[in-house]
């Protein structure tokens, strides 16, 4: 591969992203000047590459994403061909559009259709910096979290701030204006310095905080810990009660991916006001909903990927694709210090929990079928026959 910077970091964006399984989902359109599209047209047989073990898949290779290369010039002519695309697509959770702008792009202008159901502007992730940064999380200690700065809003300014243009429209809603006016069944997701032009403002805003933004929420973090320890505890009282876990209620699985998903939220959606926690879940407030148009995660598709809403697994993978994880983490020891030493404590007794009841589980399975299989030899004791296995007696003749 040449060593031009603009070309490597978008191949290998796009690579990270078509490596997803449901990236076959999703309707990439990478945008860049003309010879890194020419490059990329050049060696696109080496970005559908695949390892031998995803090829046995069905004993053929998995079905190629639409993906389309193209100049900012371009990119209107690349919209309405993924359009088109989408409006052939039975199904919602696949019209999904993908935008992947290298760093010499600077601004978009977008007009989206309402075929396109779930929209993403993404950044080339920045690669000499993620490996610098990668580098300087093996060789930190604990006590430099806290005197350093965070990692995670530092990490979009390795690239050039990519904006769209105040213009720019998804479903013939501005996106200046998306988070007031968003139409129902339809997400819109911004990567790490992806900024919006807006009239309501004398420049573009990027995701960054002021230091009083910077610091969480006291009731946010109450809420989320009250909710966690409340849904533990009741995880607790119904395995000593019944021995097994429903798939309803504070404990399902489902409750888990919101909670989860709501921590991720108030962390990197930058206008969370207030959060609570009721019979429902989480309720939050957004502080600029309306006022100014931002990059970044917002609540909504957080909650999305998680499972509520769309919850489309090419949102999720988007999700995979956007956060810096190892960032994220370092950001999360310096905002929430000694919250995080009881976060971990708390996930790592839910792990020996969990583990716990399989065993407790495995040994009950061994149990039933010992009783069951004992009773047929020369003994002078009935036979016993399984008469409802769903039911979970036994009837004896």
């Amino acid at each position: 591969m040449p060593v031009n910077s603009e070309y490597t970091e978008l191949f290998d964006s796009l690579k990270d992203l078509l490596r997803k399984d449901d990236s076959k989902n999703i309707i990439v359109i990478a945008v860049g000047s003309v010879p890194c599209v020419q490059e990329l047209e050049r060696c696109s047989d080496e970005l559908f590459k695949e390892s031998w073990h995803r090829k046995l898949r069905f004993w053929r290779g998995r079905p190629r994403p639409s993906v389309y290369f193209c100049t900012p010039c371009e990119l209107p002519d690349a919209l309405l061909d993924a359009e088109a695309l989408c409006e052939e697509r039975a199904r919602r959770r696949e019209r999904s559009v993908a935008i992947i702008a290298s760093r010499a792009v600077s601004e978009l202008d977008l007009h989206v259709g309402d075929q396109v159901r779930s929209l993403a502007v993404l950044g080339a992730k920045p690669r000499q910096h993620q490996h610098q940064h990668q580098h300087q999380l093996q060789h930190r200690t604990p006590s430099s979290y806290s005197s350093s700065s965070s990692s995670f809003h530092s990490l979009p300014s390795s690239r050039s701030q990519l904006t769209l243009r105040e213009s720019s429209s998804f479903c013939d809603v501005p996106i200046a204006e998306w988070r007031r006016r968003q139409p129902s069944g339809y997400s819109l997701l911004t990567g790490p310095g992806v900024l919006v032009q807006s009239s309501l403002a004398d420049h573009p805003h990027h995701q960054h905080r002021s230091n009083d933004e910077e610091e969480l929420d006291e009731d946010a973090r109450g809420a989320i810990r009250y909710h966690l320890e409340t849904m533990e505890a009741q995880a607790r009282r119904g395995r000593r009660g019944s021995g097994s876990s429903s798939s309803s209620g504070s404990s399902s699985p489902r409750r888990w991916k919101s909670s989860a998903a709501a921590i991720l939220g108030v962390l990197t959606g930058a206008g969370v006001g207030m959060a609570a926690a009721d019979s429902s879940g989480f309720s939050f407030r957004d502080g600029t909903a309306g006022r100014l148009a931002r990059g970044g995660l917002s609540m909504k598709e957080t909650l999305e990927a998680a499972g509520w809403g769309l919850g489309a697994g090419a949102a999720a993978s988007l999700l995979v694709y956007v956060i810096p994880w190892e960032a994220f983490f370092a950001h999360l020891r310096d905002v929430l210090s000694g919250f995080w030493a009881w976060v971990c404590d708390l996930f790592s007794r839910l792990q020996d929990a969990v583990r716990s009841f399989r065993q407790r589980a495995a040994e009950e399975r061994r149990r039933g079928r010992r009783r069951v299989g004992g009773g047929g030899g020369g003994g002078g004791g009935p036979a016993r026959t399984v008469s409802s296995r769903r039911e979970g007696h036994y009837s004896y003749s």
